[in-house]
């Protein structure tokens, strides 16, 4: 026979919202050699990396545009353009994942702007797939983001790495 036990609490909450930077995070992880790089602060990324890593119960990749609250104010141009250098030129993944955060979102960052903009500076990297996605964390949930990256289409590079 069944038990019901009655509790003192009179709503039970989980306080974790899964975020649509999250869902796009986690479908480029599905990719082989790619690495999502959430742009926005790195608390968001570091509730991303806690929130998959006990998941999984393994190292995960995440990787932030690291906005600190000067570039949240005046403008994190730099610190994709910057970002998405350092991750070509250390890790040489083949797919860079770059969903945005709330706080990137609200800013009004034009991350296919900054995309191409890195293009123009550094053509050495073209062989790097770059995949902005535009996921604020303050609308939608995990599928959400999910969806996006699953249905676009990835013009992947046409050069293969030796």
């Amino acid at each position: 026979m069944a038990e019901i036990i009655k509790r003192s609490k009179p709503l039970s909450v989980d306080p974790l919202k899964t975020s649509s930077t999250l869902g796009a995070s986690l479908a480029f992880l599905g990719l082989q050699r790619a690495i999502p790089m959430m742009h926005g602060s790195q608390g968001c990324t570091a509730f991303g990396k806690v929130f998959l890593v006990r998941h999984f119960r393994e190292s995960v990749p995440l990787q932030t545009t690291a906005m600190d609250h000067i570039a949240t104010v005046m403008s994190a141009d730099e610190n994709v353009i910057e970002g998405l250098k350092t991750l070509c030129e250390k890790s040489h993944p083949d797919v860079i994942g770059l969903p945005t955060t709330g706080i990137a979102e609200t800013q009004g960052s034009d991350v296919h702007r900054l995309v191409r903009e890195f293009r123009a500076n550094y053509p050495q990297y073209a062989q790097v797939a770059i995949v902005p996605v535009n996921t604020p964390d303050y609308i939608g949930s995990l599928e959400s983001g999910f969806a996006p990256v699953s249905y676009t289409h990835l013009t992947l590079p046409t050069t293969s790495r030796v």
